[in-house]
């Protein structure tokens, strides 16, 4: 999820040319009404997006015990800090941090850890 299209292509293309299936949003709010129409194995989050941030987003996935456990990837522009791990601990499913722009090996890297 991201509100660049170019990231978001980036990221599904490398994704599905990977084997998964990949649902794309560019928002928090249209990835939560999604998350909840079909469940999801894992979620690739920006934190600066309009409508419903990743922060306003991980708070509502925390309240929801179904999608609490979703593994998340956050990929950020930002660097990673107290703050993201402060974010990350807030969430009862596994974590994990990638800074943008991502390269496929360090991504698919912090996948597998995520998913293990």
């Amino acid at each position: 999820m991201d509100d660049i299209t170019s990231v978001r292509f980036y990221h599904t293309t490398i994704l599905e040319k990977a084997g998964f299936e990949c649902l794309a949003a560019n928002n928090g709010k249209d990835a939560l009404a999604a998350m909840q129409k079909r469940p999801v194995d894992l979620l690739i989050l920006d934190l600066d997006m309009p409508d419903m941030n990743g922060e306003a987003l991980l708070e509502k996935l925390g309240a929801t015990p179904v999608l609490a456990r979703v593994p998340v990837l956050i990929v950020s522009f930002h660097s990673f800090g107290a703050k993201f791990r402060r974010i990350g601990s807030s969430k009862a499913g596994p974590v994990g941090f990638a800074q943008k722009p991502t390269l496929p090996e360090q991504f698919f890297a912090e996948l597998e850890r995520l998913l293990a």
